[in-house]
């Protein structure tokens, strides 16, 4: 560890329907070899006893951290309004994002304290993932779409704008490690319009603040599989890839181009993504309105 750099670090935990995993996550915060933490942990309305069980945590571990708050709400809003809510909670000069169904390993925020104090000029960091259950055709799944990941992280912003437009998203959010006050003062936020997606839009919005992404090439969390998960339900996961391509790409950039040449090639590079024909047909009614948006 650097003895010299151990700046506070908020830990936010995204909750919603956790009860089952969110013990291992929290445990796995407090078991850091970090020191200098805040525990921050933010629920969407949780209909099961999610939020009993992290107040009853929270109240028996607290001394383990500067500080410590639990966020709640009376209605649903979605993922990218919860983060942003658990984002706007922390103090800490960085910020370590965790779904609630999520581990950090032992060494993690170590680890990204001993590269920022290096690297002065990173605003967002990432990592690898272990995968953590999950049947042999999820894993297969989810390593497919985060095959790029190495490559990814050595394009050009202009390249990874495109790829992120394009492709799948290769950056596992379970790894994400950012500095609070840059991030603020670039206004990057999570997108409430696309409730169910919240990291691509954020990536695409850091690209065109000329945020660098950093990189480590080891592993800091524990990625839980689950054939629940929203990335696995093909008509939610197809509509939020959707939507950012609506907001991000063809919108702003492509409105000069021949828009249905912009929707097409969109259409071909997911080819390689997504297989199935239900899938296709909802993609394809959700473009139909693309022709109508000036």
């Amino acid at each position: 560890m650097n003895d010299g750099y151990q700046p506070l670090v908020s830990v936010a935990v995204i909750t919603y329907n956790s009860s089952k995993t969110v013990v291992e996550t929290l445990d796995s915060i407090y078991n850091q070899t970090y020191p200098n933490l805040e525990l921050i942990v933010s629920d969407d309305c949780s209909s099961d006893n999610t939020v009993e069980i992290c107040r009853d945590w929270i109240e028996a571990h607290k001394d383990r951290f500067v500080r410590t708050e639990l966020l709640t709400v009376e209605k649903n809003t979605g993922v990218s309004a919860n983060m942003n809510r658990g984002a706007d909670a922390c103090q800490g000069e960085w910020v370590k994002d965790i779904a609630g169904d999520d581990v950090l390993l032992p060494d993690c925020v170590e680890t990204y304290v001993d590269y920022v104090g290096e690297h002065q000029e990173a605003v967002y960091v990432f990592a690898n993932v272990k995968l953590l259950g999950g049947d042999e055709e999820t894993r297969r799944y989810v390593r497919n779409c985060y095959s790029d990941m190495d490559s990814f992280f050595n394009m050009s912003i202009d390249e990874q704008y495109d790829y992120l437009t394009l492709n799948c998203n290769p950056i596992y959010a379970a790894t994400t490690f950012y500095n609070r006050d840059r991030v603020i003062s670039l206004g990057i936020r999570n997108d409430e319009r696309i409730p169910l997606e919240e990291d691509r839009a954020k990536w695409i919005n850091c690209l065109k603040a000329g945020v660098r992404f950093c990189y480590i090439n080891r592993a800091t969390a524990l990625y839980r599989m689950s054939d629940s998960s929203l990335c696995r339900n093909p008509v939610t996961h197809s509509k939020a890839v959707a939507q950012v391509y609506l907001y991000y790409c063809f919108r702003n950039d492509y409105k000069k181009r021949d828009k249905k040449n912009a929707v097409l090639r969109w259409i071909r590079s997911q080819r390689t993504v997504h297989d199935n024909a239900f899938v296709w047909r909802i993609i394809c009614k959700l473009y139909r309105v693309v022709f109508r948006i000036e």
